[in-house]
């Protein structure tokens, strides 16, 4: 069979798999008969699932939303939202506005009304939609690196994070893109290509590897530099009921934190795949609606510019639990199989990956890479202004982090949504760390599998959060709210490699500052300065670098066909 024709029935399996397990009668039974809205929005015609981007201004407003205590039920550890999803936090969000609005305006009153009237204007031309092609957004990017940026996050660290996998060199790179979408009914299509330009850079890991054995060279190099179009996300979807069904290259977020989740980040490249998910709340039937609301994500795919082995395939399943308005909390499973040259995919195969516990490495029966996960979020109403908890944990190799926390990775954070005395500005510190809190394990223990030396990365980045390998890291962020698009944003980032992986180790500090102006309704200007200085010792001692950039993003929304070919103007 030719390679194409063998790519083709791993997706279709893959396909068949997720499908079975969404379609599952336990699943039907449990989450398909009551809806967790009512009214007329509940009985609305179905509409093909669009995704907003992971990076989009949308976010940060819905989940302070929902840390002033206006959305109860969201699900900050599953991310990407469909647009309808969306819609549903905004509505819930303007009902329990209006209650507010009866016993009088507060500070944090003022902030939601901010909030909830820029959403407005995102949404409003959603809600009656349904069929229709749009332009969404057309983009720029310029930046500038004055000195060596770290750029191979999976064995140094990362000057530039949390950036789809987009090349950063010295000197100037640039990016232009676009993104797009139709709707016709309950089908859809979204796609997001950009050009990049980028100067020549080598990863220092192919000459230290021999110094070094746990040195991954997994980063491919651009010696003529880069000069190509990336489809970012391109996918197509169909709704049934409250299920979206997506297949194309798409991103995921699986964490609640704004900093990069332990298991998958939009840090690298999306990968392709095929992925079945619950795109609103589901809510249990009769008197077990107590339980509270559950949100299901399951994916199957296959990752690219991995070496060993070339092409693993790839299988994630995550729930989240909305127990209480104010608690969420979320299971993840994922794991990697298969690959070129390693073993045949086979439904026995496919069987061992998500059911075998045993711990049997590199023969035949070798049931893959698995890696669970535990993260939860927690809100809690103080006094002084309203507090999130929340916590990211990893764990490679167990049924789930809470069964070994002290062989976990984890990333505990807090989030002030208003600061006492300063209501315009809000408060987030995390503390990633992929360093067990016990022992220093080196580089060959998380993120790292022996059969699959680069399991965790794609196209040479690493899927999850930017401390990387053995890392030890600090992210604080403030930021001043002018409005939910203009806005100036304040953050200091720090890393510490551990000496069992790098010799030496390795320290890295970062402090940077981001304005965002929103000159029209549809165009904004963002410009960010971030100032680095890291030390590691195999890059040859103490370096400083400088990293600025400008982006002018115009959002026409331009709709040139809508309801079976109707003119917008």
């Amino acid at each position: 069979m030719s390679g194409h024709g063998t790519v083709c029935c791993r997706y279709l399996s893959l396909a068949l798999l997720v499908w079975v397990g969404a379609n599952a009668p336990a699943v039907r039974t449990c989450f398909a008969q009551v809806p967790a809205t009512s009214g007329p929005e509940a009985s609305r015609r179905a509409r093909g699932p669009v995704f907003v981007p992971v990076d989009s201004w949308v976010y940060p407003a819905l989940m302070r939303l929902a840390a002033l205590g206006y959305i109860s039920d969201q699900a900050a550890g599953m991310r990407p939202w469909t647009r309808e999803e969306c819609i549903r936090q905004l509505q819930e969000a303007e009902r329990a506005h209006a209650q507010a609005s009866e016993r009088g305006s507060t500070a944090s009153f003022q902030q939601a009304s901010s909030l909830i009237h820029a959403l407005r204007g995102e949404f409003g031309r959603d809600r009656d939609a349904t069929d229709f092609v749009e332009i969404d957004s057309v983009y720029s990017r310029y930046l500038g690196v004055a000195g060596m940026p770290l750029i191979d996050g999976y064995n140094f660290g990362q000057t530039i994070i949390n950036d789809y996998g987009r090349p950063v060199a010295e000197n100037s790179s640039a990016v232009g893109g676009f993104s797009a979408e139709a709707v016709a009914g309950r089908f859809s299509f979204y796609a997001r290509t950009e050009y990049w330009h980028a100067p020549s850079f080598v990863s220092p890991a192919e000459s230290l590897r021999s110094a070094v054995s746990q040195i991954e060279p997994v980063l491919p190099g651009a010696p003529n530099g880069v000069n190509r179009f990336e489809p970012i996300e391109a996918y197509a979807g169909v709704q049934f009921g409250r299920w979206s069904v997506t297949v194309g290259k798409q991103e995921l977020w699986w964490g609640p934190g704004v900093s990069g989740p332990l298991s998958f980040s939009n840090n690298a490249q999306p990968f392709y795949s095929f992925r079945v998910t619950s795109a609103s709340p589901l809510v249990l039937p009769g008197f077990l609606r107590r339980l509270g609301s559950f949100r299901v994500d399951l994916v199957g795919g296959e990752l690219s510019g991995h070496h060993l082995p070339p092409r693993p395939l790839l299988n994630a399943q995550k729930l989240t639990w909305n127990v209480t308005r104010d608690l969420e909390l979320g299971f993840t499973r994922w794991s990697l199989f298969g690959g070129a040259g390693v073993r045949g995919f086979t439904v026995a195969s496919v069987v061992r990956n998500l059911f075998a516990n045993g711990a049997t490495y590199g023969n035949a029966i070798d049931p893959g890479d698995r890696k669970s996960g535990f993260d939860f979020l927690w809100r809690l109403p103080l006094r002084g202004g309203p507090v999130a908890l929340y916590a990211d944990f990893y764990a490679d190799d167990e049924p789930s982090p809470l069964a070994s926390p002290r062989r976990s990775g984890f990333n505990p954070g807090i989030y002030f949504a208003t600061i006492p005395g300063l209501p315009q500005w809000d408060l987030r510190v995390e503390a990633p760390s992929t360093r067990l809190a016990t022992s220093d394990q080196g580089g060959k223990f998380l993120y790292w599998n022996n059969v699959y030396n680069d399991a965790n990365t794609s196209q040479g980045y690493l899927l999850g959060n930017w401390v990387g390998r053995d890392g030890r890291g600090l992210f604080i962020q403030s930021t001043w709210w002018r409005s939910a698009r203009s806005k100036v944003e304040f953050s200091y980032r720090q890393n510490r490699i551990g000496p069992a992986f790098l010799p030496g180790g390795g320290t890295q500090d970062d402090a940077s500052v981001a304005p965002t102006f929103l000159l029209r309704q549809d165009f904004a200007v963002r410009f960010s300065a971030q100032y680095e200085r890291y030390r590691i010792p195999l890059l040859g001692g103490i370096h400083r670098d400088l990293a600025t950039t400008l982006e002018l993003t115009y959002e026409p929304h331009w709709r040139p066909f809508r309801n079976g070919g109707e003119r917008q103007h």
